[in-house]
């Protein structure tokens, strides 16, 4: 998955409909993988229990579902014009959040869970040992290419560490009880989608296009698997 990322950054534009194409591939190699490694338990990707995880995991979203409300105080206020072609730009928007869900929770959540697991079943506290490795990776990626200039920023860097992988350990013990990989891409595509859709739909005034409305919110995922420069 990380090396379709770095590949396609250095091969082509990034563009809604181009990272469209790379999510579905990602995707598609994500859940390959998924099912090699786990077989039928895939079948828990909609099963039944889709409902009772997104309801589980519901107090994650209060952050973004703060930082839309703070967006459309925004609106009203400057009253910002409205983006041309912004019905399908946010369609293609959403449908690369969704994606993005689905294979990030398939690699760091259903992947490591089948896979790591069964390999540390003779250690002592196998379970912890695959929520901290999985929750370790999926706030590493997050932060590759951060920087250590000061102190500032290496302080932000390990509190998002912290953050990602407390996050991470929550949605993993979810996923061993459940088995929902949809729920889990729901909720997570939920936290991504939020903060940033009225910045497809609206040309906000003195605010530059990455940070938008909510002052840092991330506009695509490839950055955040690619280091300075690729």
């Amino acid at each position: 998955m990380i090396g379709i990322m770095i590949f396609s950054s250095r091969h082509f534009e990034e563009t809604e409909t181009q990272l469209l194409i790379e999510f579905a591939l990602i995707t598609a190699v994500t859940l390959l993988f998924l099912y090699l490694i786990s077989g039928t338990k895939t079948s828990g990707f909609l099963n039944s229990r889709t409902g009772y995880t997104a309801k589980a995991l519901f107090p994650t979203l209060i952050f973004s579902i703060l930082f839309a409300l703070m967006g459309l105080m925004v609106l009203f206020t400057e009253r910002p014009p409205v983006t041309a072609g912004w019905p399908a730009d946010t369609a293609v928007f959403a449908a690369n959040i969704f994606l993005a869900g689905v294979y990030e929770e398939a690699c760091f959540r259903a992947c490591a869970c089948d896979a790591l697991l069964p390999a540390l079943k003779k250690t002592r506290h196998p379970f912890f040992r695959t929520v901290l490795i999985s929750g370790l990776l999926f706030g590493y990626v997050h932060v590759v290419s951060a920087y250590f200039s000061d102190l500032r920023q290496t302080l932000q860097f390990f509190l998002k560490m912290t953050n990602l992988a407390l996050s991470g350990a929550a949605f993993m013990i979810l996923y061993w009880k459940t088995r929902n990989l949809l729920g889990l891409a729901i909720v997570y595509g939920l936290n991504d989608f939020l903060p940033d859709v009225l910045n497809h739909i609206f040309q906000y005034q003195n605010m530059d296009t990455s940070a938008g409305y909510t002052g840092g919110g991330r506009r695509h995922n490839r950055d955040l698997y690619c280091p300075a420069g690729v």
